[in-house]
């Protein structure tokens, strides 16, 4: 799916205190496409509402060049992760019924200097930690 965003890396501008109408305001870019103000983020005076605002712009500005990235929309990848996830749950259980069963492939224990099922396991406990 072909998505009408714009491309390249998106960048901060340098936090602007006040803008021309007296309002607090973080621009996002897109230099590559030389594409200023994407979108701004207002906020108050506030330390908190800075900081809250910076937060949110960072995201923003991490959202848009991830998907100019990889293709996908941070929604998308969840989805593909949450399908692999799955599929490793999945493949570990069904090591855990071979094994079960006497029927585990003898060059993936660990003891015969393999590494058994570990990157699975491993991606499982990174993934849901």
């Amino acid at each position: 799916m072909e998505t009408k965003h714009t491309k390249g890396e998106w960048t901060i501008n340098p936090v602007i205190e006040k803008n021309e109408f007296g309002v607090n305001e973080i621009g996002i870019d897109a230099l590559e496409a030389n594409a200023t103000n994407i979108c701004s983020i207002f906020y108050n005076d506030e330390l908190e509402s800075k900081i809250e605002a910076e937060s949110t712009a960072k995201l923003i500005a991490e959202a848009g060049t991830i998907t100019n990235q990889c293709g996908f929309t941070p929604k998308q990848l969840l989805e593909q992760r949450n399908d692999l996830l799955e599929a490793l749950i999945w493949a570990k259980e069904q090591f855990k019924i071979l094994q079960d069963k006497g029927l585990y492939p003898e060059h993936l224990l660990q003891q015969n200097g393999g590494n058994g099922i570990m990157p699975i396991v491993n991606a499982i406990n990174k993934a849901t930690k």
